[in-house]
């Protein structure tokens, strides 16, 4: 249900945009244009010399496109992951653990080659 609300949005959005650009030399009342929650900064920033109601603009969400959402999403996901296997790899791999102890992978290699190590 979500991804149908998503794609109205975005046709809306693209929609409401296109229409106006196509039909930018109409008397549009740019008040209330502002105030459209389907409104995006890039839109206004290609056109800042139309006539805004910066205060609408500045109260604005500007909601983004889901793909925008979606692709800043799986970014941060990307960046997650890569930290946390950073971080496993330093964990599996340290000589030493906090408490002293030897660490994971080097006792595992220590105990497959018989070198003997304190507990």
């Amino acid at each position: 249900m979500v991804k149908k609300n998503n794609f109205l949005q975005s046709k809306k959005l693209l929609y409401f945009q296109g229409f106006i650009e196509k039909y930018l030399d109409k008397p549009w009342d740019f008040r209330y244009i502002s105030q459209n929650p389907t409104l995006t900064m890039d839109f206004v920033e290609k056109y800042p010399d139309l006539p805004w109601n910066w205060n609408y603009i500045s109260m604005n969400e500007f909601k983004k496109h889901p793909r925008l959402i979606k692709k800043k999403q799986k970014e941060l996901e990307e960046k997650s992951a890569r930290v946390i296997q950073k971080k496993m790899m330093h964990w599996l791999w340290s000589p030493y653990t906090k408490d002293g102890k030897i660490g994971l992978m080097p006792a595992r290699g220590m105990r497959e080659c018989g070198i003997p190590f304190p507990e």
